[in-house]
C-alpha cells in the first residue's frame, strides 16, 4: 500500500495492509491501486524525456520475483543514458536541476541520481540521501566514482529477492560495504549467483542489458483560424479536417486511434482540453468526429465555450478559438484476422469453441470485444460519462473474496488483454484437507450450486455476536436444528457444546437475533503464506452457509487466529467473554 504525505504524517507507512493504516491514519478515503494508470503516466514520462533530455533510455526492468523493500511488482523508474548529452545542458549538475525543475512543475515528486552505470545510478536514486531541497539534487556521482559512495547502501539496493535479505541479516550483513567484505565464493555457494551478478552490476563490472523505451510517435494535425471564434459550424467542420489528416497517418502504419486528445487554444483564457477514449482501435473519422462533436457542444452547454451574441456578453470573446490542434497518442493495430469461423449462434456450445481450457478468439465468452456494435455503444457511453465511469470487471489472483475482482476503464486501453477467468491462486478446500474424496465433495462448494456464493457481498466483513450455547461444526451440509438443545447434549448424533471455536447457535445481526437452524460449510480459503510482507500475517477463513429461523440466508466465517482480523469492522458490539476465534458476517443470499 501507498500513502499520501498527510497519512505518512499521520504514521502510516509504505507496506501497510490498508486495515492497518486506516486504524493509524484515520484517512477520509482509500483509493484502489491502478497498475494501468501507472504504467500509462510512467510511459508519459518517459515519452516526455525522451523529447526534452534523451532519446536513449529504457523503463526499469522488472525480476521474475519483487525485489525485497518493494511492495508493487512493477516498473515505477527511467534510466537515461546522458552519454554526449549532458554537456548540452551545461553538465550533470545543471542538468539534473532543469530535470528536477521540470518535474515539479508538471506535479511530480521525484528522486534522480547520476553515475557511471544504470546499477549505481538505480541504487542511490532509491537508497541514497533524501535530497533536502528537491531543486538542488544531492545524489550526483563524480565519473570514475567507483564503489565507495555504495559502500554505506543497505543491501536491498542489490534488488535482491526478500528470502536473500532475510538471510544476509541473520548473518548480521546489512549494508553493501559488510556484503563485499566477505568470500565471494561463499556467498555463491549459499545465495545463488544471482547475488554475484547483482554485486558485479553495482560495482561497475558487470553491464546489465537493457531495452530501450521506444516512445510511440504521436499522430497529430493542428489548425489554425483565419480569425478566433466559437462557432459550432466552423469548428465541427476544422476538426473533421483534422481527423482527415490523422488518419492519413494511421493508415500508413495500419494502425487505429485508441485514444484522442483535442486543444482548444483561447484568445485569452487558458486551452480547453478533453480526451477521447475507444474500447477498440478505429479509423472510422465519421466514429470518432461524432463524439468529438458532443464533446464541443458539452463545451458551450456548460459555458466554457459561449456561442452567444458577443454584444450582448463581451466576456464570450475571451473564450474564442483561435487554434485547434488534435492528437492521437494512444494508438493500436486494426484486426484484420477473421475473428470467427462459424455463425456463433445461441445454440452453439462454448466448450466446441474451447482448446485446453482456454478460450480461442472465436468462443462466445469473448466475441463481444470483437462485435463494433458493441464498441460503438462503449465508446459512445466514455464520450458521454467519461472514460473512467464504464468500467469492466476482472478477476484477481487474491483468494480474499473481497479483493477477488478489480475494475478497469474499457476505453482507451493500451493493451486490449482479454480478462481470464481463471483463479490461478485460489484455494478452496474442506478444512479437513486428508480426508478422502467423497466428503471433499460434501464439503466444498459444486461449481453448479447457485447458493456457493451470496449474492450481496460486504466489502468489509462485519464483526458478529454470537452465543456461548454453540453447534459442533463437524455437523454433515444441511444438517437441521430443531430447537435449543442443552450443553453437552445431542441431536441426530451430533454434540452441542459450549465451546467458542464450534459454529454458534445465534447470531446476532443489526440488533436482531438469528437461531441458525441448517448450515452448510466449512470452506477454507486462506492466502499463500509466503506471499505476505513483513507486517501481514496470513489469512485463513472458514465460511460457511447457515439459514436462520427467521427464513434469512447469510454467508458467515470464523477466523481461527485468536484476534480479531485487522481488514474487518468490528462494529459496536463485542462479545462480553474473550474466545478463541472471532465470527464475521461477510454476505448474505437474499
Amino acid at each position: 500500500m501507498a500513502v499520501c504525505p498527510h497519512a505518512r504524517r499521520a504514521g502510516a507507512a509504505v507496506g501497510m495492509s490498508v486495515a492497518q493504516a486506516t486504524e493509524i491514519a484515520r484517512p477520509q478515503r482509500v483509493v484502489p491501486h491502478d497498475p494501468g494508470g501507472d504504467t500509462d503516466a510512467l510511459q508519459s514520462i518517459a515519452s516526455e524525456i525522451a523529447v526534452r533530455f534523451s532519446p536513449i533510455l529504457a523503463v526499469e526492468p522488472l525480476d521474475a520475483f519483487p525485489w525485497a523493500g518493494h511492495w508493487r511488482h512493477q516498473s515505477e523508474s527511467i534510466l537515461v543514458d546522458l552519454h554526449g548529452v549532458s554537456h548540452l545542458f551545461g553538465g550533470d549538475e545543471a542538468l539534473a536541476r532543469q530535470v528536477a525543475q521540470w518535474a515539479r512543475t508538471a506535479g511530480w515528486k521525484i528522486r534522480l541520481s547520476i553515475a557511471d552505470h544504470a546499477a549505481a545510478a538505480w541504487a542511490m536514486a532509491h537508497y541514497g540521501p533524501v535530497e533536502p531541497n528537491p531543486s538542488s539534487p544531492q545524489n550526483l556521482l563524480p565519473p570514475g566514482h567507483g564503489i565507495s559512495p555504495l559502500l554505506d547502501l543497505p543491501v536491498h539496493a542489490l534488488r535482491l529477492p526478500e528470502a536473500s535479505v532475510q538471510t544476509l541479516s541473520r548473518l548480521g550483513v546489512h549494508s553493501v560495504g559488510e556484503l563485499l567484505r566477505l568470500p565471494r565464493q561463499g556467498l555463491a555457494s549459499r545465495l545463488g549467483k544471482l547475488l554475484i551478478d547483482r554485486i558485479d552490476a553495482i560495482t561497475g563490472d558487470r553491464v546489465e542489458p537493457l531495452t530501450l523505451f521506444d516512445a510511440p510517435t504521436p499522430h497529430a494535425a493542428t489548425w489554425e483560424l483565419q480569425y478566433p471564434t466559437n462557432d459550432l459550424t466552423i469548428l465541427n467542420d476544422r476538426l473533421y479536417q483534422c481527423l482527415n489528416k490523422v488518419r492519413t497517418g494511421l493508415a500508413t502504419g495500419g494502425h487505429g486511434a485508441l485514444r484522442a486528445t483535442c486543444r482548444l487554444d483561447l484568445t485569452a483564457s487558458p486551452p480547453l482540453t478533453f480526451e477521447l477514449g475507444l474500447f477498440a482501435p478505429t479509423r472510422d473519422i465519421d466514429h470518432l468526429h461524432g463524439l468529438m462533436r458532443h464533446r464541443l457542444e458539452a463545451l458551450v452547454a456548460s459555458g466554457d465555450l459561449n456561442s452567444a451574441n458577443h454584444l450582448a456578453n463581451p466576456s464570450a470573446m475571451d473564450r474564442q478559438v483561435k487554434r485547434l490542434t488534435l492528437t492521437v497518442p494512444h494508438f493500436a493495430s486494426l484486426r484484420t484476422e477473421q475473428t470467427t469461423l462459424f455463425d456463433l449462434g445461441p445454440t452453439n456450445s462454448g466448450a466446441k469453441h474451447r482448446r485446453r481450457g482456454k478460450s480461442v478468439i472465436g468462443s462466445p465468452e469473448q466475441a463481444w470485444r470483437h462485435d463494433p456494435s458493441v464498441a460503438r455503444l462503449i465508446d459512445a457511453l466514455s464520450g458521454r460519462l467519461g472514460r473512467k465511469q464504464i468500467l469492466e470487471i476482472c478477476p484477481t489472483p487474491n483468494p480474499l473474496p473481497e479483493a477477488a475482482i478489480q475494475t478497469r476503464p474499457l476505453a482507451g486501453n493500451l493493451e486490449m488483454t482479454q480478462a481470464s477467468g481463471r483463479r490461478q491462486n485460489r484455494q478452496t478446500h474442506p478444512r479437513h484437507g486428508g480426508d478422502p474424496d467423497p466428503r471433499q465433495r460434501r464439503f466444498g462448494p459444486d461449481r453448479h450450486d447457485a447458493l456457493r456464493r451470496p449474492l450481496t457481498l460486504f466489502a468489509r466483513p462485519t464483526r458478529l455476536v454470537v452465543s456461548a450455547q454453540t453447534i459442533h461444526a463437524d455437523s454433515p451440509d444441511g444438517q437441521t436444528l430443531n430447537g435449543q438443545t442443552a450443553n453437552g447434549q445431542t441431536l441426530n448424533g451430533q454434540t452441542i457444546y459450549e465451546q467458542p471455536g464450534r459454529l454458534p447457535a445465534r447470531i446476532r445481526i443489526a440488533g436482531v437475533w438469528h437461531r441458525v437452524i441448517r448450515f452448510w460449510g466449512p470452506e477454507r480459503i486462506e492466502t499463500d503464506w509466503w506471499k505476505n510482507g513483513p507486517q501481514d500475517s496470513p489469512v485463513r477463513r472458514d465460511y460457511y452457509r447457515v439459514e436462520t429461523h427467521l427464513g434469512r440466508w447469510w454467508w458467515i466465517f470464523r477466523d481461527p487466529d485468536p484476534e480479531c482480523s485487522p481488514g474487518s469492522d468490528a462494529g459496536p458490539e463485542r462479545d462480553s467473554k474473550p474466545t478463541s476465534v472471532c465470527w464475521f458476517l461477510h454476505g448474505r443470499f437474499d
